[in-house]
């Protein structure tokens, strides 16, 4: 029992930090900031889920929805995107996996759909999964509404090799 309440307070001091935190960033973005000039969070990553190539399910005490700010990636729901979009998350899924030194969330607001936007973070090389998406071709950046991805650009996201264990 006792454990449960801490929990359940953890969460609560969470919620409340990250609620605040985005509250003032927003307000930051609303008044013409930059996202990366906003206020922002910056937590250890216990654990994550890719679910494509710009949206991740991340847990640090708690587990949340995260949009990668300023980029925008194929998407899985849409069929003509499908295989990009799994190329895209595939890409995603080495970084974090390769990623020499602790992983961090920085969370600059709350963003469409109830998603908190932000980035992971190396923090031992400080290395951010939006710029590594860009350099390896599979993210364009975001134009705040649904980027309609030309047939070559799919295509070329497709082509991109992902290294696999069995590589030498």
């Amino acid at each position: 029992m006792k454990r449960t309440m801490q929990q359940a307070l953890k969460f609560v001091v969470f919620v409340a930090a990250v609620t605040f935190l985005v509250a003032m960033a927003t307000v930051s973005y609303i008044q013409g900031a930059e996202p990366t000039a906003a206020p922002r969070i910056e937590v250890p990553l216990a654990d994550y889920r890719v679910i494509d190539g710009d949206t991740y399910e991340v847990t640090v005490s708690v587990t949340f929805p995260l949009r990668i700010v300023g980029v925008d990636t194929p998407e899985l729901r849409d069929p003509r995107q499908k295989a990009a979009a799994t190329v895209a998350a595939d890409v995603a899924r080495q970084w974090l996996k390769d990623a020499p030194g602790p992983l961090a969330v920085v969370i600059y607001r709350l963003g469409m759909y109830g998603r908190i936007e932000g980035d992971l973070v190396d923090r031992s090389s400080g290395e951010k999964i939006s710029m590594y998406l860009f350099r390896r071709g599979v993210a364009f950046p975001s134009v705040g509404k649904r980027f309609d991805w030309p047939e070559k650009e799919l295509r070329k996201i497709e082509a991109i090799a992902i290294p696999t264990e069995d590589d030498p």
